[in-house]
């Protein structure tokens, strides 16, 4: 008898915990094309990065972060949990520098912390150089 309460009572409580821990499961959220607005957001970020690092009479390093002239297409993925909302574009661009490129944004918007929001922005595959003809 025993024995069977006591099963009962771990049937119960991993039961309550699946419940209660599936609200705490992150949501992704998965647009597969961008719309205007996002593209005019991620070529605002892209730039607005090589523009402070001009102002600083420093130049960004172009191979990893080169200025896009262009969004072409790309994706949008959102994760939504309790910390933080982070929203990650992948896409490819007319650079600058280079013929076509790949790049990765991430923007993360904290709900609760001393740091509000953060941006990171980095080329993972460019063509060649563009050729002065």
């Amino acid at each position: 008898m025993f024995t069977l309460k006591l099963l009962s009572f771990a049937v119960f409580l991993s039961l309550y915990a699946f419940c209660t821990t599936d609200d705490v499961k992150p949501k992704v959220i998965f647009f597969p094309n961008l719309n205007k607005d996002d593209k005019k957001y991620i070529l605002a970020q892209i730039n607005k990065g090589q523009d402070k690092w001009i102002h600083q009479k420093k130049k960004g390093p172009e191979d990893q972060f080169p200025k896009a002239l262009k969004i072409i297409e790309g994706t949008r993925n959102e994760t939504i949990d309790e910390e933080k909302v982070k929203t990650i574009y992948e896409f490819k661009f007319l650079s600058e520098t280079k013929e076509e490129c790949e790049g990765r944004l991430k923007y993360s918007h904290y709900k609760v912390a001393a740091k509000r929001a953060s941006v990171s922005y980095r080329a993972s595959h460019c063509k060649e150089e563009k050729s002065e003809k």
